[in-house]
């Protein structure tokens, strides 16, 4: 008896790692098959991409107009009554500017919003659920992109037009090998899931930048 009470804070230690290694094996639950209309992990790379692209081109023009803005109104009483010159003067400049860096015009359709039916939602985060699980990943959420869909008539009607997806975030399980407790330590970031199909395809009506309410 006075050996297993000696032995009694190992086993209780020994007992506490294994309910900690079984916490982080939690089940996915039953497989379920991702709803119709999601996008491949490189798809969305893509549309995400020439979102940033043509964001970035917006601004760049808002800042070229801008600083033509400020130059017309610097200029003194003497120069507004001759705005020819000027005028003709920053134009040049701004023609110079496009030539030696130039703007691609973006194009893309304004999208004001996008819906998600209940089943498809549903369907989505149990399916999401299940496939993190099978990556070794705890699920933790989600996280909305905006994107612009490639020019391509495989997507029908969305051929170049502003939408949102949806990627499941979650956090990687530490490994069973080496110091369980000290990875454990590093895993604060919750960062997209790889290989999991992303949600879109949300309907939107016409026209698409209609604004809220929507009735």
């Amino acid at each position: 008896m006075k050996k297993v009470i000696q032995k009694l804070p190992l086993i209780m230690v020994l007992t506490g790692i294994m309910l900690l290694m079984n916490s982080c094996k939690e089940d996915g639950g039953v497989k379920v098959d991702k709803p119709d209309g999601t996008l491949t992990p490189t798809e969305a790379t893509t549309l995400s991409e020439n979102f940033v692209k043509d964001i970035k081109t917006y601004d760049e023009i808002a800042v070229r107009y801008f600083q033509l803005l400020e130059e017309l109104q610097g200029l003194d009483v003497k120069q507004r009554a001759s705005l020819r010159g000027p005028v003709a003067e920053m134009m040049q400049k701004m023609v110079k500017q496009q030539q030696e860096e130039p703007l691609v015009k973006p194009t893309f359709k304004l999208s004001a919003s996008s819906a998600y039916s209940l089943e498809r939602l549903n369907t989505y985060m149990q399916h999401a659920k299940y496939e993190a699980d099978s990556l070794g990943y705890d699920l933790t959420g989600y996280r909305i992109y905006f994107g612009v869909f490639p020019k391509d008539k495989k997507y029908d009607r969305k051929s170049d037009e502003l939408t949102v997806f949806i990627s499941p975030t979650g956090k990687l399980r530490p490994k069973q090998e080496g110091n369980m407790f000290s990875s454990m330590m590093f895993q604060d970031n919750d960062d997209d899931i790889p290989g999991i199909d992303l949600l879109e395809y949300g309907g939107d009506r016409d026209p698409p930048a209609a604004t809220y309410p929507q009735q």
